[in-house]
């Protein structure tokens, strides 16, 4: 490693220790900052799960918005419903062609980060990957492997340690 490249790494490191020690840790021991993006689960029992779901005759699923009218023809018992298909196009469909299943949603981790800001960044550079996305903080309580990582860049930190 040339001297550049281990200046550079020691900076980076002392920037994160410094980012450690004054991010707001939302009340939660030995945080940790978990990216996550919104997943949809279809294909559930309807007699399980309140939440209905509409695809189309050849298996792809109905944009959500079509959902709610959808579910409202199927419940008044309707044969039909007549859906703005874009561009002023209205098209009506037999509900019995349509398939009717249940979902729920589940917020699924893509990444896993050390500071908020961190986590912050990578949804701003990519988020138009992954749709609705959030941070979440979790602990890394019984993870003595990211307890020691993040104990090891706090004590950057300290003058009297020499790592």
């Amino acid at each position: 490693m040339t001297r550049e490249a281990r200046e550079e790494l020691c900076a980076r490191a002392h920037d994160l220790a410094r980012a450690l020690r004054t991010q707001d840790n939302r009340a939660t021991a030995d945080p940790v900052y978990l990216v996550q993006r919104k997943v949809t689960d279809f294909g559930y029992a309807l007699q399980w799960i309140e939440r209905a779901a509409w695809f189309w005759p050849d298996g792809e699923v109905m944009p959500r918005e079509d959902w709610d009218k959808v579910e409202k023809a199927y419940q008044h018992n309707r044969e039909t419903v007549t859906l703005d298909m874009g561009g002023g196009e209205k098209e009506t469909f037999r509900l019995d062609e349509l398939e009717r299943t249940g979902y729920v949603e589940r917020w699924e981790t893509v990444q896993t980060f050390l500071t908020k800001a961190a986590a912050e960044k990578y949804i701003a550079a990519n988020g138009h990957f992954h749709g609705e996305m959030r941070v979440w903080v979790d602990s890394a309580h019984r993870n003595p492997e990211m307890q020691f990582i993040r104990e090891l860049f706090l004590a950057l930190l300290d003058p009297d340690v020499v790592l």
